[in-house]
């Protein structure tokens, strides 16, 4: 049997709303739900401390990184398409919408098992790329987005693993 408690307001703590300090600034703001694991997330990675030491991705230099530091996406620092390369790109897509912010497409797989196989080889190929997609699983269809959070958009890089994740669902019989 299941026993329902009466919800109680004046035992919960009052709300405050979020420090605007950044994760990594010197001044630490009281703890937040999720702000200690955004913090690490942040604050881990060589492009942001890339980014830190005064390095951006338009520059044409490449000097500064730490000593040791992997490049983004296997070597290279990626960029965001332009609109005119963005809407050629798309052209050889198929099925997939977005803009040059992010792209998208939901794949309907025969059974749910297939989806789920798909699903493990698109990861081992992210994994392979060294670039993850945002992946949403319903039952039998499977959701993509692709973005390369580094550029701000889509970058050659997605364009590259959707086609990638097109044969990978299309031989698993996704429609």
């Amino acid at each position: 049997m299941i026993q329902v408690l009466p919800f109680r307001h004046h035992l919960s703590p009052p709300f405050t709303p979020p420090s605007p300090a950044l994760p990594f600034s010197s001044t630490p703001s009281p703890p937040q739900a999720g702000a200690e694991r955004k913090a690490r997330r942040i604050s881990c990675g060589p492009f942001v401390r890339a980014l830190r030491a005064g390095l951006s991705c338009d520059r044409p230099q490449r000097t500064g990184l730490p000593s040791g530091a992997p490049r983004c996406h296997s070597g290279h620092m990626p960029r965001q398409l332009e609109p005119d390369e963005f809407a050629t790109a798309m052209t050889s897509l198929d099925g997939w919408t977005g803009d040059t912010t992010m792209i998208r497409r939901a794949f309907k797989f025969p059974e749910f098992l297939a989806g789920i196989r798909a699903v493990s080889q698109i990861a081992d190929a992210a994994e392979a790329a060294n670039h993850h997609p945002d992946i949403d699983i319903r039952w039998r269809t499977i959701a993509i987005g692709l973005t390369t959070h580094d550029a701000g958009g889509v970058s050659q890089f997605d364009i590259e693993l959707a086609h990638q994740i097109n044969e990978i669902a299309s031989a698993e019989g996704a429609s």
